[in-house]
């Protein structure tokens, strides 16, 4: 995954939009099993990351 995310550039990304969702809901699926209290939604937690952009949220995601 870090290799097709250019973190400094989203124009480099070579990460489509489905792509992009079906990530951002399996990552949401795997937090919600190890931490139940995380928000119900990926919209919620993903709100909880407090930035504006996928791009940078999926470095400290992919850490996790």
């Amino acid at each position: 995954m870090e290799n097709i995310i250019d973190k400094n550039n989203q124009e480099n990304s070579i990460l489509d939009p489905f792509s992009l969702e079906m990530f951002e809901n399996i990552a949401y699926v795997m937090a919600k099993y190890t931490d139940p209290s995380i928000p119900d939604t990926p919209e919620e937690w993903l709100d909880g990351f407090n930035t504006s952009s996928i791009y940078q949220v999926l470095p400290q995601i992919i850490v996790q």
